[in-house]
């Protein structure tokens, strides 16, 4: 019987790998505090939660897309939480409000109330990004999440908004940091929304829920 030396794994060259992974494939960070424009995909109800979840992606600025590529594990770092427990639903109707004034032609909490959650598809509205503190369950080791507040386009446009500071374990924030307007421009000949043309642009916190 032969016996044939092995010196280790047969290891092809980098361009012949595509299984490789790379410093740039392994960051997982989500978006920096800040103000962006989200373009609401389909919702999904869990019942046994109380809340409905709505993903959503970056519909314009330097971050167009943001998540597309990110794995279905991952939704939850971008998606909206619907809370429509009772002490949940203020906080709920006040971001839906902000739903219908950044889509002239759509009433958010009328589609809310008829439970017709598909009609959010493809909306648009402001999104303000902050950052808060969590204990990782694996380790212990203390993890950042994004807390996510939807305002009205009009607001991002004038500046009347503001980002919260991080939210730390101890119960401390940093200090809020005032808005600066956005310039909306790109999104004036946006009509990738499924509604029609009337519906988008006028054509012709801190409760169960981030």
């Amino acid at each position: 019987m032969n016996i044939v030396s092995h010196s280790g794994p047969v290891v092809p060259p980098p361009q012949d790998n595509p299984w490789a992974i790379v410093d740039s494939d392994t960051q997982t960070d989500g978006l920096e505090p800040g103000a962006y424009v989200a373009r609401l995909e389909r919702p999904y109800v869990d019942r046994e939660r109380k809340y409905v979840a709505v993903p959503f992606d970056i519909a314009a600025g330097p971050q167009k897309g943001f998540f597309a590529d990110w794995p279905v594990s991952r939704e939850g770092f971008h998606t909206k939480f619907f809370s429509y427990k009772p002490k949940a639903k203020p906080f709920t109707a006040k971001e839906l409000n902000a739903i219908t004034e950044s889509n002239p032609g759509f009433a958010a909490r009328t589609s809310w109330n008829d439970g017709d959650f598909d009609a959010f598809n493809g909306k648009l509205v402001g999104l303000v990004v902050s950052h808060r503190e969590t204990r990782s369950s694996y380790d212990g080791s203390i993890d950042t999440m994004p807390d996510y507040t939807f305002v009205p386009l009009d607001a991002l446009r004038a500046g009347s908004y503001a980002i919260p500071g991080k939210r730390h374990l101890d119960g401390t924030r940093d200090e809020s940091t005032e808005g600066t307007p956005v310039d909306l421009s790109e999104l004036d000949g946006d009509k990738s929304n499924e509604g029609s043309d009337d519906e988008l642009w006028g054509g012709d916190d801190d409760d169960d829920c981030h």
